[in-house]
């Protein structure tokens, strides 16, 4: 498996809902990688390649 894969995991396992933490344990499982250097490689954040796109959040007007 690719080390990203394994740090997903990771991340997912030690954070299922804290997305902020478990990104944060993405990266640094990942090394030497910035935020930036990721978005540029993979074409998506660290957050959406870990947890997917964040869920639309419903209209409070209707």
């Amino acid at each position: 498996m690719s080390k990203q894969f394994d740090a997903k995991q990771s991340a997912l396992a030690a954070y299922p809902r804290d997305r902020e933490a478990g990104v944060a344990l993405f990266l640094e499982i990942l090394g030497d990688v910035s935020e930036k250097d990721f978005i540029y490689e993979e074409g998506c954040t660290p957050e959406e390649y870990v947890y997917g796109p964040r869920p639309a959040q419903e209209d409070a007007s209707t």
